[in-house]
């Protein structure tokens, strides 16, 4: 028996043997790709890790600069506004 890894789609009517791929238009594996719930459950989680960690940091920032005796009002303007440091250039 040969030793070939069978992609989990191969069964599915979009497979193309001669192109070793899905010939599925991407508007319709939202709805008819069975695998495509388990990628959307992946991007999901990875999604809340991510503004998981990123509402942490901003609640850190701000734990820190109120520490630092900064306004509610000087703090909106740290975290909204660019740096307009010496190498910085606005662009068009």
């Amino acid at each position: 028996m040969i030793d070939r890894r069978i992609p989990p789609c191969y069964d599915c009517g979009a497979w193309d043997d001669e192109r070793e791929g899905c010939t599925m238009p991407s508007l319709d594996r939202l709805y008819a790709c069975p695998l495509e719930d388990e990628r959307a459950t992946e991007y999901v989680s990875q999604l809340t890790e991510f503004w998981k960690e990123f509402i942490d940091a901003l609640h850190n920032a701000i734990v820190e600069y109120r520490t630092q005796g900064l306004s509610d009002e000087e703090i909106k303007q740290m975290l909204t506004k660019p740096d307009e440091g010496e190498d910085w250039e606005e662009t068009e």
